[in-house]
C-alpha cells in the first residue's frame, strides 16, 4: 500500500479562487488531498498520482467542489508546492 501523505510546500491561488470558494470548504479539501483523499478524480488520475508519489515526480491532482457546487482542484509538483485553480 502507497503512503498517499504528501508534503504541501508553498501554496498559492488563482485570483478567482480566493474570491470564489468558500474557505472553510477550501481548508477540509486541503487537508483531505493532502492526506491522498483526492475527491472526485478519475481512475486514471488515482493511480497516475499514487506513481507519482512512489517516483516523487510529476503532479498530484485532486478535485473537488465547494458547498455552492463551485468546481476547483489541487495541482502539487513533485509532492513540495500546491497550487489551488478555478
Amino acid at each position: 500500500m502507497v503512503d498517499k501523505t504528501i508534503r504541501l510546500g508553498d501554496i498559492s491561488y488563482s485570483p478567482d479562487a480566493d474570491k470564489m470558494l468558500n474557505r472553510a470548504d477550501v481548508k477540509g479539501a486541503l487537508s483531505r488531498h493532502q492526506q491522498g483523499e483526492w475527491g472526485e478524480i478519475g481512475v486514471f488520475q488515482r493511480l497516475e498520482n499514487e506513481r507519482n508519489i512512489r517516483s516523487g515526480k510529476g503532479w498530484i491532482q485532486s478535485d473537488f467542489r465547494d458547498r455552492n457546487g463551485t468546481y476547483f482542484l489541487f495541482t502539487t509538483k513533485n509532492c513540495t508546492t500546491v497550487t489551488l485553480e478555478r
